[in-house]
């Protein structure tokens, strides 16, 4: 009996073993009949990876230096505003905002006003009719809620107290400036009262 025990275990392991072989065999088969698909699929993959993190850091390096030169830019670096308009960076527009509304300068204001950034050209317009006191502009433009502060202000440079604060009114209450407004209309209140 032990003796048919041991027949069947080993009959067992060689079937087993011969699965395995069978197996490995298929899998070699596999390997050698892929070969050349596996070895592009791993390089492709591979290539695809080390590009990746190289155009990352590539960005991230340009992204630094355009930092840089803004920094430099508004501090007065010619050179730096030199590279920084050489590079059509949207940092460039930026600058020449900042400038022109330290300066009042329309007419850089005027020249932004056609940036391929949106929010540089709605600035530049809405700072153009402010310096311009285009109020009509600044009511009935998309930042109205900022336009209706601005326009509310200069209303009030002009004494006209009434337009100032129907203007004022028509700011929304969840708006950012709501706040201003309000201390606006109070402090032009507090005025009226004293006078």
């Amino acid at each position: 009996m032990n003796l048919k025990k041991n027949l069947e275990y080993i009959k067992q392991e060689i079937d087993t073993n011969e699965k395995m072989l069978e197996g490995v065999f298929r899998i070699e088969s596999f390997l050698i009949k892929y070969k050349t698909l596996i070895i592009v699929m791993v390089t492709a993959i591979i290539v695809f990876g080390i590009g990746y993190t190289l155009n990352n850091y590539y960005k991230e390096n340009k992204q630094n230096e355009l930092s840089q030169l803004y920094t430099k830019a508004l501090v007065g670096d010619f050179g730096a505003i030199d590279k920084l308009k050489d590079s059509k960076s949207p940092l460039y527009d930026l600058y020449l905002f900042q400038k022109a509304t330290k300066d009042n300068d329309s007419s850089i204001l005027k020249q932004l006003e056609s940036s391929k950034i949106p929010q540089i050209a709605q600035l530049a317009k809405y700072q153009n009719a402010s310096l311009e006191k285009n109020i009509d502009y600044l009511t009935n433009d998309s930042l109205i809620e900022f336009g209706k502060l601005q326009a509310a202000l200069l209303y009030m440079q002009e004494k006209n107290i009434n337009e100032a604060k129907i203007i004022l009114e028509q700011i929304p209450d969840d708006s950012l400036v709501k706040n201003i407004a309000m201390e606006l209309e109070h402090i032009q209140g507090e005025k009226n009262a004293n006078n």
